[in-house]
């Protein structure tokens, strides 16, 4: 490489290196806008789903809540309650407890049908009576008649409360809605029964538990009415946190229906998003740690500032210059490489340059040449040597039978059957029309060659009269496939002379065409004596050897190899094998 050269590529890198800076600087400030957009959008849609989220989850709350008031309801204008309420001293001890079990059947019923309620109860003040679904029939407890006489009902008959309660045989924390059912009469207020359902409040706990946003979030449901938080994490220190943060966080429209804010605690940033039910007057609330949501995005706008330095210094001006200079003419190399293993051995490498590459190029052409003029010799070669050895290899496939042919008609002239000899003639004037005519094609129809076949077995039958029968089962669809010439016929030759001719008993001829799959199979089977199995074996072996042909049974080996010839190994002459005597020859052909 002369001086020039090198001061030429010196200065393309550096114009390659100053372009590379001005083409990378827009473009990174622009990556860095859709970064920042993509963030947003991320958010957005995080917090949007969110939202919906709680929508769902306070409807499904508001539904739920709500059939447990529809079953208070139901119980408040059942009749037997209605009934039991104001019966006092009017109804036995019997109709009393036929009663109380009716209900006990209610109580089960509505329980069976409520995924909330785990608690039923009414308390009949006159009787001194609670019907509960979990402690069954006993007295009301003294503290709870107390509670019932100080009760304030300036704010409405129905109640809702927390406390505890005992369920499943242990004391839990309860959700409580109770009605009171009461008349007044000249000023005085009388309680006839109290309505009560309990909720556990660890029903709410795993609801909450299902409904968390991330691997570390949370979520609370605050009741602003009472001041009560239900806490999956019971009574941890950040849902206390974000409780406060809630009732001092007003969304801009002045309320508490719905918000987000972002909560400091333990150096962590956490994302609270919450949504309250005006039908409950509850909060919902999620808190997820903000790393946890958009860590991706951050992680990957720091990697872009990092990739932002790094490569400006170094790698990318480095990569493009080993890319030009190295990758991009090996890669050419190799695509040329590529088209001459498709056999495109007309592939040159056109080289402007003045490196290396431009040596290697030259050579590459200069081998391509050679070898492209070494293939199209060898070729051509081959194709003569192949040609020559298919036309001595039909040349000896002649018609040895024709002597006999004349002595037959002589025969016959003398015995003045002039039939059989305008039948003869006929049939050996077809047969020799077929080996005589040139078409130029080394290729016949299937109809052609089988008629060929047939003509030649009449002759052979008119030979032998009763001896011999034959017979042709060949779809009519199939006799417009072309065929090579000359590849039935030396078939049933071979029947005739090895078989037919030593043997004094009758024989069968079958030939046979038809399609299997992408294949035409053209088979001969004879009736006849057949061949030992060793005997077998040994012509299926001599049929592959393809330099050097069987001192015997030298028509199937050329025409085996004129097959293999045209259309490739994987077609040519099978040797069958017959459960009984005889002998079967299939030939394998392309049917397209």
């Amino acid at each position: 490489m002369n001086e020039g050269s090198k001061k030429g590529f010196h200065g393309v890198l550096t114009k390659l290196l100053l372009s590379l800076l001005l083409l990378t600087i827009p473009v990174y400030l622009i990556a860095l806008s859709v970064l920042g957009s993509a963030i947003t959008n991320v958010k957005n849609r995080i917090t949007s789903s969110v939202f919906s989220d709680l929508d769902r989850f306070t409807a499904g709350l508001e539904t739920d809540l709500e059939r447990v008031k529809l079953f208070q309801l139901m119980l408040k204008n059942d009749e037997n309650v209605q009934f039991l309420s104001t019966a006092q001293g009017v109804i036995s001890d019997y109709d009393k407890i036929a009663l109380y079990k009716e209900l006990q059947s209610k109580f089960d019923l509505i329980i069976s049908n409520s995924s909330f309620i785990d608690d039923l109860a009414i308390d009949f003040l006159d009787f001194d009576l609670r019907l509960s679904y979990v402690t069954g029939r006993t007295a009301i407890p003294p503290k709870d008649l107390k509670i019932y006489a100080e009760e304030d009902f300036s704010d409405g008959w129905l109640k809702t409360s927390y406390g505890q309660a005992e369920l499943d045989r242990r004391v839990s924390d309860v959700l409580s809605y109770t009605l009171y059912m009461k008349t007044v009469r000249a000023g005085k207020t009388k309680i006839h029964y109290v309505l009560r359902m309990n909720i556990a409040l660890n029903k709410f706990h795993k609801l909450l538990q299902d409904f968390k946003i991330g691997q570390s979030g949370s979520a609370l449901i605050l009741d602003r009415a009472h001041g009560f938080l239900i806490d999956p994490s019971s009574g941890g220190e950040l849902a206390g946190l974000v409780s406060q943060r809630i009732q001092e966080h007003p969304d801009p429209a002045g309320d508490f229906s719905d918000g987000q804010f972002n909560l400091t605690y333990n150096n962590q940033q956490f994302a609270v998003m919450y949504k309250t039910s005006e039908a409950l007057n509850w909060t919902v609330a999620v808190f997820v740690p903000e790393k946890e949501i958009m860590g991706e995005v951050q992680g990957q706008r720091r990697m872009l500032y990092a990739l932002i330095v790094v490569t400006i210094v170094s790698i990318i001006g480095f990569s493009y210059v080993i890319y030009r200079q190295i990758h991009k003419p090996i890669r050419v190399l190799f695509n040329a490489m590529r088209q001459v293993e498709r056999d495109r051995y007309d592939t040159r490498i056109p080289s402007r340059r003045n490196d290396e590459f431009d040596y290697i190029y030259i050579r590459f052409n200069q081998m391509i040449q050679r070898i492209e003029s070494l293939i199209q010799k060898d070729y051509l070669q081959q194709i003569r040597i192949k040609q020559s050895e298919l036309n001595q290899l039909q040349a000896q496939i002649n018609p040895h039978f024709l002597y006999n042919c004349f002595y037959i008609i002589y025969r016959m002239s003398k015995e003045r059957d002039y039939d059989s000899i305008a039948e003869m003639t006929d049939y050996l004037g077809r047969y020799y029309q077929f080996l005589t005519y040139n078409s130029g094609s080394d290729e016949v129809l299937l109809e052609e060659e089988i008629g060929h076949s047939a003509a030649y077995l009449k002759i052979q039958q008119i030979r032998f009269e009763s001896q011999l029968a034959f017979e042709i089962d060949v779809d009519s669809a199939l006799g417009g496939i072309p065929v090579p010439r000359l590849i039935l016929q030396p078939l049933v030759e071979n029947v005739i002379v090895h078989a037919l001719e030593k043997s004094a008993r009758d024989m069968f001829v079958l030939i046979r065409a038809e399609r299997v799959g992408d294949a035409l199979e053209l088979s001969v089977e004879d009736d006849g004596p057949g061949l030992h199995e060793e005997r077998r074996r040994k012509l299926i072996k001599e049929l592959e050897i393809e330099r050097e042909h069987p001192e015997t049974s030298f028509a199937l080996w050329n025409i085996h190899w004129r097959i293999r010839y045209k259309y490739g190994l994987d077609y040519g002459i099978a040797i069958g094998h017959r459960e009984h005597d005889g002998f079967l020859i299939t030939i394998r052909l392309p049917a397209e």
